[in-house]
């Protein structure tokens, strides 16, 4: 379940503001974890949910000017400490009041202060069963946040709640949006689900719009995959070979080596990294299989990165000249062909809260979706078209049924829209699910 702001409302987010609440109203200590990418939204939930809480912010500085501010900031909320405190007793300070406190980007002491979430653990050890306060600790490096919590992280079974907060679903997202739902997607297709990002698209009429405002560089998302790839990974350009390689359609573990020219191995941190820690892209095993890497696929998991590696990356020396024209001719040819992708996204999302979704693939044979619920099969065609007549389609459907499903699966087309030439198997459109 993912969360955002607009305008000052919260979209979608009853759940995790019940659960932070929840967390700290109890009588004794709780540590807390939000974790989740840049601008997708952890301290205006924190905000909304706990406005009295203490907030401090791990900027980039040294470890003495850090101190200093953190007592400056529990003193103003009335706990009292030495100027020249140690971050041991300022976190025993905290442990021995009532207070809520919140640390925002804490993975950021990694490297001011790699120390501190030790010091922290010893803390909470000694005193967490006399203790009242609250500590909750936001931060945007997953891998690196997720890492302090794991087995061998110093804060390994302390947290009491963890979040994780991933891009909205359209469904949500659409919010941002006083449009119908085609437009809404389109848009959607090019922006994603993060809410920083839709917020800067929260007044737009149309995709090509905000394709055009991004192919320039006085937008301020025209680097932003470039900025969260060397902030979250580092500055090596294999990411961005293999995320071109996804745009253009090579998802296989070897098509993706080959285009690299990388080792396998060495591919496989790569990808993992930007899997768990940047969030960006997902593995994929056909329904029915073990998970082995020769049967997996990779894709794209994110709108706005998927739009950009594929309108914008390829083009970067031409929008750097200022000239959008090869980008927006790019665009005006292409982004229907690409709108597939995110329409059996929105699919998939949508029959996620009733069905178990899955892909499968096998040879030359594919389906876009199986939904499965209480062992019954449906399998799902998905095309961002106007379907005039889906027997074709359906007829396909029944033959993979037949050959690989010992026909015990039920057939469904979802389309843009569906035409008037008639079916003899169901058809959802898109206005039947938004």
């Amino acid at each position: 379940m993912y969360y955002a702001i607009m305008r000052s409302v919260f979209i979608n987010r009853e759940k995790e503001i019940a659960s932070l609440r929840r967390g700290t109203e109890k009588e004794k200590f709780s540590l807390i974890s939000v974790i989740g990418r840049r601008r997708i939204g952890k301290t205006a939930l924190v905000r909304k949910a706990l406005p009295d809480a203490l907030y401090f912010y791990v900027f980039y500085g040294d470890d003495k000017m850090l101190k200093e501010s953190f007592i400056s900031a529990l003193f103003e909320c009335g706990i009292h400490i030495s100027p020249f405190s140690s971050w041991k007793e300022i976190f025993e300070r905290i442990m021995d009041s009532e207070a809520v406190v919140v640390i925002d980007e804490f993975q950021r002491f990694h490297r001011i202060n790699p120390s501190v979430p030790s010091i922290l653990q010893g803390v909470i050890d000694e005193k967490k069963d006399a203790s009242r306060a609250k500590i909750i600790l936001l931060g945007s490096s997953i891998g690196m946040m997720e890492k302090m919590f794991s087995y061998s992280g110093a804060l390994y079974g302390r947290r009491n709640l963890s979040l994780y907060l991933g891009p909205l679903a359209f469904y949500h997202a659409r919010r941002f949006f006083n449009l119908p739902p085609e437009e809404s997607l389109k848009i959607y297709g090019v922006i994603g689900g993060t809410p920083g990002y839709l917020e800067q698209a929260s007044d737009v009429d149309s995709a090509e719009s905000l394709a055009k405002s991004i192919f320039s560089r006085e937008s301020p998302l025209w680097e932003e995959p470039i900025n969260a790839i060397r902030s979250e990974l580092g500055e090596s350009t294999v990411y961005f070979s293999i995320l071109k390689a996804l745009a253009e359609g090579r998802n296989s573990f070897s098509e993706m080596a080959a285009y690299v020219s990388i080792k396998p191995n060495t591919l496989d941190y790569y990808l993992e990294n930007l899997e768990k820690n940047l969030a960006v892209i997902r593995k994929t095993f056909p329904f029915g299989t073990t998970s082995k890497r020769k049967r997996a696929r990779y894709e794209i998991s994110d709108n706005f990165f998927g739009f950009w590696f594929t309108f914008v990356y390829p083009f970067i020396s031409d929008i750097e000249a200022g000239n959008p024209s090869k980008p927006l001719e790019h665009f005006r040819k292409n982004y229907n062909t690409y709108m597939g992708r995110v329409f059996e996204g929105a699919a998939r999302e949508y029959f996620s809260s009733e069905f178990s979704v899955y892909r499968w693939w096998h040879r030359d044979a594919e389906v876009d979706m199986v939904l499965e619920k209480d062992g019954k099969l449906t399998l799902a065609e998905v095309k961002w078209t106007a379907v005039r007549n889906a027997s074709p389609l359906c007829g396909k459907l029944r033959e993979i049924n037949e050959k690989y499903f010992d026909g015990g699966a039920d057939v469904l087309i979802v389309a843009k829209k569906a035409g008037a030439g008639g079916s003899d198997c169901r058809i959802i459109e898109l206005k039947d699910m938004f």
